[in-house]
């Protein structure tokens, strides 16, 4: 695998995630009684965050490409992209009176109109999301097992 292509997966989903991280949590502080929906949502992309985080730290090392972590990070990262532009469209959003940006007032209504809308898309994405956490685990655990130092896998093979 390509330890540049690895960086800028890396990179990318961490950008996206601080986005979704930041679009959930402006959105929770403005709807009263956000959807739980809201909140799975940040706690995932946290989690998946931390993870990248750790894959981040260990690119360094000699990483499998059996596993298809490179396609597993490049399929998250657009998953990612789209949830991030999904979560926020309702900043962005239009008045219908004046066609304008629509004020901070405003925003907590429109938000709360429009989850209904996204929700099951969002729910699709975030099942995918957890399909690619799953992958990125699993060769972060194959990798962190064949780069054990020699005798390390002696003693676990051993027993």
């Amino acid at each position: 695998m390509d330890p540049l292509s690895v960086s800028a997966s890396v990179i990318a989903i961490l950008q996206l995630s601080g986005q979704i991280i930041s679009a959930c949590s402006a959105y929770i502080s403005a709807v009263k009684g956000a959807p739980k929906d809201i909140k799975t949502i940040l706690v995932e992309v946290q989690s998946l965050q931390a993870i990248i985080h750790v894959l981040d730290l260990t690119s360094g090392q000699s990483i499998s490409t059996d596993d298809g972590l490179e396609a597993s990070l490049e399929a998250c990262r657009a998953t990612l992209s789209e949830l991030a532009s999904l979560l926020d469209r309702h900043a962005t959003q239009k008045t219908p009176q004046t066609g304008g940006p629509a004020t901070k007032s405003v925003l907590p209504t429109l938000a709360s109109l429009a989850w209904p809308l996204k929700q099951q898309r969002a729910k699709a994405l975030m099942e995918d999301i957890a399909r690619y956490k799953s992958t990125i685990i699993l060769s972060l655990a194959a990798s962190s097992r064949y780069s054990a130092p020699k005798d390390m896998r002696t003693l676990y093979y051993a027993n």
